[in-house]
């Protein structure tokens, strides 16, 4: 028997509290503990063995003594009906407790009797509540709710246990539905949906960072471990993919054709997005190349064509670049934005301009509302051979793929560039004059490697263009170099779950493409970095249709702003601070264990937050910094939570989590 859960280490937790309490209560209540936790429907919810035992060992590890946590600890769970589950097991373990308060006539009992009311109400939806009682603090909360599901982070074996353990306790639900209520995060299953999403979506992307092979991420959490997954089922869509160089392409082409119909594939490079695809129940081409416009994910429809002339990827630059050279001391208006989009939009209404919407990103966004999104579906130009982009491995033996594209510098008046004289001299240009690059939007390099960049158009993407579109209307807006591009938009580098999604397709080859070359797939560092992925049901947004019917007519929109995060994405920095965001998260107990002391000196300067617990270690050794330090590690707890709020709104089936395209965050 563990010597954390016994009756004997419940009388000293009551002892601790108040040594008057007459005995035979305090024993009474003891065994009446003992005999709740021993009933047959429990698994995981144990005294002993499992739960209360398991965080009552975490508590004394982190070296806290607080009786307010202790308390909870023992009766959050003390009531426990997988059948009529939450809040209605909450509700009952706080009867419980609140009924032996009164039974132990103690003052000291009813002074905490609130506080630990709200710890045990507080697991309900696993969130800090709005108000807090005197005598409970942010950090107590934080650590609770963090000894309550630490299991979650716990290694891969100990999950395994603790899933297969819960659902014993729900053996009750069939297989489906014990599936979608498991997307809960309480300690209870809740077949209706609205519910909070936070733990589930943080296990998965825990998981997420530090596997290295498909078994090291649960089988509940991931569809690409699940017999019955979506990607396995029989498709009209047939995916088969070669490696170019050193890159993978996915084809996706129709299984079965009408006599003398002729489609170009849909290529991708992302095999997360070939899986997505697979998802779907998109039954054409057609579908697939419009839902993947209308979510700004890139691909290409190729087309077989002759080995190119010279060898690919050599283009000549040009004298200048983009919009022209302009003198120094040049400043942006509203009236050159309007110039600046006549030159634009010559070139995305030209036969040529369809491969802007394919190309994804900021060019796609761009090219929104003046290119017909219709046009992607009509396969490359008739010029095709003489000014598109040639994909060839330079073997004889080896087909050349050709699609449409565009130059450097139509790229650069795409996205505004201007050449901007610096006053300084340069001998290697013809007229002898430095330049540097400046542009309205971010060129494609810097913006495929941002932080922004999840492979799709988001809710994110979308606040920070309309954002900055506001700010170029109203002459509040200012060119930035490629570099100060990079710096606003914080980069970042995508390995983990594309690794996966191509692992996943190498070994279920045959099941999914007939012939399918193994895939060649890149060592990749273990990495604490990690992937958002996302699966989304929500009207008129880019990352998910309503229906999985082609829509007769795209938006010629991209999605709404999003109120969530439209103030904190006007800020640069944002980006980088919600990266750091799930790294804080893993830390959060033991950094809410620290906090306790800066808390009260934060009291004092009338500074009130109820994200405080996320205030960094560092601060507790900096008093004296204490009102900077608190600051920062506030904006970036309120801006991350914001985020949270984004992923709960937008996910409906968190548990099985997607991978549609997402973002490798570096630390």
């Amino acid at each position: 028997m563990s010597s954390y859960a016994t009756e004997d280490s419940f009388i000293r937790t009551i002892s601790t509290v108040d040594p008057t309490i007459d005995g035979e209560i305090v024993r009474g209540m003891a065994a009446q503990l003992q005999t709740r936790y021993s009933e047959p429907q429990r698994h995981y919810h144990t005294l002993q063995v499992e739960h209360i035992s398991y965080m009552l060992k975490a508590l004394e590890s982190s070296g806290r003594a607080d009786e307010i946590i202790e308390l909870a600890i023992w009766f959050h769970d003390c009531v426990y009906d997988p059948v009529k589950g939450g809040p209605w097991n909450e509700k009952e373990s706080i009867r419980v407790f609140e009924e032996f308060c009164d039974s132990t006539k103690s003052q000291k009992m009813a002074d905490l009797k609130e506080a630990v009311s709200t710890l045990i109400e507080a697991t309900v939806l696993h969130r800090l509540p709005e108000v807090l009682p005197d005598r409970l603090n942010t950090s107590e909360v934080a650590v609770f709710l963090d000894l309550d599901m630490g299991i979650l982070a716990d290694s891969s074996p100990v999950y395994e246990k603790y899933s297969q353990q819960i659902r014993e306790e729900y053996s009750h639900y069939p297989a489906e539905a014990y599936r979608l209520g498991r997307s809960k995060p309480t300690s209870s299953l809740e077949l209706e949906t609205g519910r909070d999403s936070h733990d589930d979506v943080s296990v998965f992307l825990g998981y997420l960072s530090r596997a290295q092979k498909l078994e090291d991420i649960p089988a509940e959490l991931y569809d690409l471990r699940q017999q019955g997954s979506a990607v396995l089922r029989p498709s009209p869509i047939r995916l088969h993919w070669e490696i170019i160089g050193n890159t993978t392409y996915y084809f996706l082409s129709p299984k079965a054709l009408e006599p003398g119909e002729v489609t170009a594939p849909v290529v991708l490079r992302s095999a997360a997005a070939a899986i997505e695809i697979l998802r779907r129940d998109w039954t054409t081409i057609e579908q697939v190349a419009l839902n993947l416009t209308a979510r700004g994910i890139p691909f290409n429809t190729f087309v077989r064509g002759p080995f190119p002339a010279s060898p690919p990827d050599q283009e000549a630059t040009p004298p200048c670049r983009g919009l022209g050279i302009r003198p120094k001391g040049f400043q942006a208006t509203p009236s050159e934005y309007v110039l600046y989009e006549s030159s634009r939009n010559r070139i995305l209404r030209s036969e040529r301009g369809r491969r802007a919407l394919m190309m994804g990103g900021i060019i796609a966004r761009l090219a929104v509302g003046v290119v017909p999104p219709q046009t992607v579906c009509s396969g490359p130009t008739k010029n095709v051979f003489i000014d598109g982009h040639c994909v060839w491995d330079g073997l004889p033996t080896s087909p050349a793929y050709w699609d449409d594209s565009f130059t450097q510098e139509e790229n650069d008046t795409i996205c505004g560039l201007y050449e901007v004289e610096t006053g300084l001299a340069d001998k290697l240009r013809h007229d002898g004059k430095q330049t540097k690059h400046v542009s309205w939007w971010p060129t494609p390099p810097v913006w495929k490697a941002c932080g922004l960049q999840m492979g799709y158009w988001t809710p994110a993407c979308e606040d920070w263009f309309q954002s900055r579109l506001a700010d170029v209307r109203a002459g509040n807006a200012q060119l930035h170099s490629q570099v100060e591009w990079r710096q606003m938009l914080a980069p970042h580098r995508g390995q983990n779950n594309e690794r996966l999604a191509a692992e996943f397709l190498a070994e279920n080859a045959t099941r999914i493409s007939t012939n399918a070359p193994a895939l060649r797939i890149k060592d990749s560092s273990p990495s604490d970095r990690f992937y958002f992925t996302l699966r989304t049901q929500q009207p008129d947004s880019l990352t998910s249709p309503t229906t999985d019917d082609t829509p007769e007519t795209l938006p010629t929109h991209f999605p709404r702003s999003t109120t969530v995060l439209k103030e904190t994405l006007k800020q640069p920095e944002i980006q980088q601070l919600t990266r750091q965001y799930w790294d804080m998260r893993r830390e959060i107990s033991s950094l809410a264990l620290r906090g306790v002391a800066i808390e009260r000196r934060l009291r004092g300067l009338n500074v009130k937050d109820p994200d405080i617990y996320l205030t960094s270690s560092e601060l507790s050794r900096r008093l004296a910094r204490v009102q900077t330090e608190l600051a920062e590690e506030r904006n970036l707890s309120r801006r991350a939570e914001h985020i949270l709020e984004d992923i709960r709104r937008e996910c409906k089936m968190p548990t099985v989590i997607p991978l549609l395209l997402s973002a490798l965050i570096e630390d």
